[in-house]
């Protein structure tokens, strides 16, 4: 059924792609086993007008929503998701090819999305992931994308962080579909230098940081959004940095709210009257 429901993914058929899904729940089948075995499809899910790898991020995030629903309810969540997966446009696939012999430091990596030539950063990639690990990868991936907050709208770092995540935490899976997303990402986005690192400290206190935390739950929209899912990300992936490398990361973010002001958050009063329709 899985590789069915794969091509039928693939396809774009999301009538297809949700009569299987629903005749193997019926069946009896794990609505969350069959979540777990899109993951190299699901890198490939493209988000047009916009460049950033939306659909990946939001796949590693249902690990975070999962444990706030009850058994009966997962089934629904997998099946939005899998008729979006459908619905939507797939990266082509990059063929994987052997890795490099010779040793890849990350500036080559840098280098190579500098040209903007989507193989060769997937390759380099996976050569400096097979080099020097997965974890190191994924810092300096993270503090590549933390000098371009403000021009990807926190996406170089959040979407960044949830796709290194779900593949790190999936060794039973080939990691080379997650790298060629996010070389392709970084390459058409032009992330390809690696800002210094912050010396100053970001906040000289908690209580500094928790006004900041409210600066940035303040307001509305899509841009004072991704103020919040900015750091969210950052806390995530927070294990992958030193303490100096840390206090970089949250002074990006700081820098990304600018000189934005916290507000109290007002609820609309409900209605005493009921609606007539």
């Amino acid at each position: 059924m899985i590789d069915d429901l794969l091509q039928a993914l693939e396809a774009s058929d999301a009538t297809q792609a949700t009569e299987l899904f629903m005749e193997e729940i019926t069946r009896g089948g794990n609505a969350w086993e069959i979540h777990l075995s899109l993951f190299p499809l699901v890198q490939r899910v493209l988000n047009p007008p916009f460049i950033n790898p939306h659909l990946p991020k939001v796949y590693r995030i249902y690990r975070e929503l999962i444990h706030y629903l009850n058994k009966d309810e997962i089934p629904a969540l997998i099946r939005l998701e899998i008729t979006e997966y459908a619905r939507r446009p797939k990266l082509e696939k990059l063929p994987k090819v052997n890795l490099l012999t010779s040793t890849v430091a990350f500036s080559n990596v840098e280098s190579a999305i500098r040209e903007q030539d989507w193989e060769k950063t997937t390759v380099l990639m996976a050569t400096f992931y097979a080099q020097a690990g997965g974890t190191e990868l994924a810092r300096r991936l993270l503090l590549l994308g933390s000098g371009y907050l403000n021009d990807s709208l926190g996406h170089s770092v959040s979407c960044t962080a949830f796709i290194l995540l779900e593949m790190l935490e999936r060794p039973d899976q080939d990691p080379w579909p997650a790298l060629a997303t996010l070389a392709d990402y970084f390459c058409k986005a032009g992330f390809h230098t690696t800002p210094p690192l912050r010396r100053a400290p970001a906040f000289p206190s908690n209580e500094v940081f928790e006004q900041h935390l409210l600066r940035a739950t303040s307001g509305r929209g899509i841009v004072n959004l991704h103020h919040t899912i900015t750091n969210y990300a950052m806390e995530r992936v927070r294990h992958f940095f030193n303490k100096e490398e840390y206090n970089h990361m949250i002074g990006a973010w700081i820098a990304f709210m600018e000189d934005k002001k916290s507000k109290l958050v007002v609820l609309d009063s409900p209605k005493v009257e009921p609606s007539a329709d």
